[in-house]
């Protein structure tokens, strides 16, 4: 193997695996609630989960708790 051809298959290797780590992040953002639990983290000090839950209407205890642990 050409040293030309290893180095377009280790660049080629980065790019996949930035990919991967791109679409992982997408498929997290994209989640219902990920948005609103960001910005209400964003907000103000740090908070407890029912302040949390207080700051996001309409989420519940599960969802909170999933977007949290993800």
């Amino acid at each position: 193997m050409s040293k030309s051809t290893q180095v377009n298959q280790d660049i080629t290797k980065e790019q996949s695996d930035e990919c991967k780590l791109l679409h992982s992040a997408w498929n997290d953002l994209t989640k219902v609630w990920t948005l609103p639990v960001i910005h209400a983290l964003g907000l103000k000090e740090p908070a407890r989960f029912n302040e949390l839950k207080r700051r996001i209407q309409g989420i519940s205890a599960t969802s909170l708790a999933e977007r949290l642990n993800e």
